[in-house]
């Protein structure tokens, strides 16, 4: 099915649904932009204690232009970079739609991408270096400090800009 998405001047949506009337793959055009979104794996992904009946995807993949932007399972991701980075084996990544961080070890790498496999039944503890997974007060203590700081060097450069404007 195709149709106009409101509010989003010249932007066109082509859907592709499956048997079961779900969306398996989604393109919207505007203007010289494409954006294609796959998606596979539907279940209810919600504790098999308090099911919901209602079905998400399992695996979601983003393409902008034709580069893959997210590629993202229940098991693990495929994190590709804008050129070659140097990665520790054990990642803390984050996930901003769900406002949630993972612990990830990496299964495989080339040139300009990672394959990232999720450290199961665990939200990701800290990564601090020599923190005890559990030390979340030492971690915030330590951001705490940490935008303090960064608050008193504001306030330095605004005098000092206040300064620098008041001598012109």
């Amino acid at each position: 099915m195709t149709f106009p998405i409101p509010g989003v001047p010249n932007a066109i949506a082509t859907a592709t649904l499956n048997d079961k009337f779900m969306a398996e793959r989604v393109v919207v055009k505007q203007g010289a932009k494409t954006y294609e979104f796959t998606y596979s794996n539907y279940k209810d992904w919600n504790n098999p204690l308090n099911p919901a009946e209602a079905f998400y995807a399992g695996r979601m993949i983003e393409k902008q232009n034709g580069a893959v932007v997210r590629d993202i399972t229940e098991h693990g991701a495929k994190l590709k970079f804008s050129s070659m980075v140097a990665t520790p084996d054990v990642v803390e990544l984050y996930i901003p739609n769900k406002d949630e961080s993972y612990r990830a070890t990496v299964q495989w790498r080339n040139a300009d991408e990672i394959g990232v496999g999720f450290d199961v039944d665990e939200k990701s503890p800290p990564l601090a270096p020599g923190a005890a997974p559990a030390d979340w007060s030492a971690r915030i203590h330590k951001l705490e400090h940490d935008v303090a700081s960064l608050q008193r060097k504001f306030n330095e450069l605004q005098t000092a800009l206040r300064q620098i404007q008041g001598a012109d």
